[in-house]
């Protein structure tokens, strides 16, 4: 799992003042924890509808492609 690009996604959130950071914050940390790792990578892979309903622009919506990507590989 490529966390820089999660954190780089978390960043343009914030940067653009889009609350949906947080949801991508809490699963930064649940991937940094060994007993909660696997619950974190479900959280996104299962997350892409998020982009939805929040206002995800495309720079963003590609990222986050990617993110899954890397993780289904």
């Amino acid at each position: 799992m490529n966390t820089v690009k999660l954190q780089q996604l978390i960043n343009k959130l914030k940067n653009r003042n889009n609350k949906s950071y947080q949801f991508f914050e809490a699963i930064a940390c649940d991937l940094q924890d060994d007993t909660t790792r696997q619950e974190g990578l479900n959280k996104l892979t299962g997350c892409f509808s998020i982009t939805q309903y929040a206002d995800f622009n495309f720079e963003e919506e590609q990222l986050l492609s990617e993110i899954l990507d890397g993780i289904r590989k």
